[in-house]
């Protein structure tokens, strides 16, 4: 086999791997996978219980998914971590956007200026090679929670047209709740007692138990908030 003959099949095996990334990310985002009425009192509760709890059914949904991630390549693995959390940081950019044109108070509380500037270390240490089916999981739960919570039909509701400030009140007497949740449980859970709780009580890679440590060690001083992109 040719050199070029290897290169051009490795580059379609890259793409392949790419896209199918991509495309179960969509899948994930959109609800594809979600089951089950939403009771937004039962939701409310679930995080007052703790982090494991609030993020379990969504962790339930797409195990088939992240069942797969043993099997992924790293490439493929790190192309769907690094996509899903552009489609989580483009999401609350867009919401902060939308709360600054609107001056909308319940987003801006939602999405203050300071809150959104720096990725913090703990994504960092999800999107190292030896953990990425660790963060690909923790990904796809937190997609799928977005998905239950109607994240999608809240930034498209949001978005369409014209986002008058009339729009946006009207629209947060019935959803502000639920965008509220999805953030607070995401705020929480990107913390290293946040990751710990979901990996031991939801046994994420229960069958990992070496990488796992090594996983929790690496943790270990990564206190600061998370924080996102603000353009």
């Amino acid at each position: 086999m040719s050199d070029m003959k290897i290169i051009m099949e490795s580059w379609r095996g890259y793409t392949a791997d790419q896209q199918e990334a991509h495309q179960l990310v969509e899948e994930i985002w959109r609800g594809d996978y979600s089951t089950g009425d939403l009771i937004l009192e039962n939701e409310i509760k679930l995080l007052e219980e703790g982090i494991a709890s609030f993020f379990r059914d969504a962790y339930t949904s797409v195990k088939s998914k992240i069942d797969q991630f043993k099997s992924w390549s790293e490439q493929k693995l790190m192309a769907f971590v690094e996509s899903g959390l552009k489609k989580i940081d483009s999401f609350i950019t867009t919401m902060r956007k939308l709360a600054k044109q609107t001056q909308n108070q319940t987003l801006l509380k939602l999405f203050p200026k300071y809150g959104t500037r720096e990725k913090r270390d703990i994504i960092k240490v999800l999107m190292m090679p030896k953990y990425l089916k660790i963060g690909a999981a923790i990904v796809a739960t937190f997609l799928q929670k977005a998905a239950k919570l109607g994240m999608q039909t809240a930034l498209d509701t949001l978005t369409a047209g014209s986002a008058t400030a009339a729009k946006v009140v009207d629209f947060a007497k019935d959803n502000m709740e639920k965008i509220k949740l999805f953030i607070e449980g995401v705020m929480q859970a990107i913390d290293p007692a946040g990751i710990l709780d979901m990996i031991e009580n939801l046994q994420i890679m229960k069958d990992a138990k070496e990488l796992i440590d090594q996983f929790k060690a690496d943790l270990q001083g990564q206190r600061n908030p998370i924080t996102f992109n603000e353009e």
